[in-house]
């Protein structure tokens, strides 16, 4: 058993990414979407259509705001264990004041942010500003900053809207033939319910110069469809998650121990 709360909600968050996965990828598999080869009339390229034909599950979306919710708390969880190292009791008030800080400003983290974290240690008050999204390049494109938002969003507005994207195709020519080209048609790779263009290509018997057609298998992922930012992280969300889990888990956890 954790002996820490923080550890109990990071063990729950880990929970709800491996069922996550275990439901995406039976989703996937059952091959919720069409993939039609047509021949375009004006060109005569053979182009390569993807539809959605099955909503996502609703366990699916709701796993993921599950996972990110447990994620964030463990944060808060973790300063509260801080403070109370530090101070032994906490008032009612000082209770409420506690929380892990996550800021995108060094100026409202000074203000703020440090408000937060005052009852803890002065040690773990540098490691924890040390973490900020503020302190780096890109504060809207660190993952805790991602963590913090879609957070937000999921706990406060509406569920995150996670869409399927196509990120490339196995290719198998039949025998005898030669590929002439092959090009994804850009644009943003997600499936719809209409028909969305996701290749070009053009193959051909070697000796009769005849059109055929490949055996072609795409690939698809499930992304977050519904960033607040254009900077913000819009990876695969198991991947995302994980990388969030295995910070917490991994770097900020021991970073900290120590004043604990």
């Amino acid at each position: 058993m954790p002996s820490y709360s923080f550890e109990a909600k990071l063990d729950r968050a880990g929970q709800h990414l491996k069922e996550l996965r275990t439901e995406l990828d039976s989703w996937i598999k059952n091959r919720p979407y069409r993939i039609t080869d047509k021949l375009d009339p004006d060109n005569g390229d053979n182009v390569i259509y993807g539809q959605l034909r099955q909503a996502m599950p609703p366990s699916i979306t709701e796993l993921v705001g599950d996972c990110l919710q447990n994620l964030r708390s463990s944060l808060d969880h973790l300063a509260y264990a801080l403070a109370i190292a530090n101070k032994g009791s906490l008032t009612d008030a000082e209770e409420m004041q506690v929380a892990f800080p996550i800021f995108r400003d060094s100026t409202k983290f000074e203000g703020g942010g440090m408000k937060k974290i005052a009852l803890l240690s002065a040690g773990a008050q540098t490691i924890i500003e040390g973490l900020q999204p503020c302190h780096t390049k890109n504060p809207t494109s660190h993952w805790l900053w991602s963590l913090e938002k879609l957070n937000n969003i999921d706990k406060h507005r509406r569920l995150l809207i996670n869409v399927v994207s196509h990120v490339g195709s196995l290719i198998h020519n039949p025998p005898g033939t030669q590929m002439e080209f092959f090009r994804d048609s850009g644009g943003d790779g997600m499936l719809r319910e209409t028909e969305t263009e996701l290749a070009r290509y053009r193959c051909i018997e070697i000796k009769t110069s005849k059109r055929v057609k490949v055996d072609l298998r795409p690939k698809f992922i499930v992304v977050l469809g519904d960033i607040p930012s254009k900077d913000l992280i819009a990876g695969m969300v198991p991947h995302l998650l994980d990388n969030s889990h295995r910070w917490i888990g991994e770097v900020i956890i021991p970073r900290l121990q120590p004043h604990l």
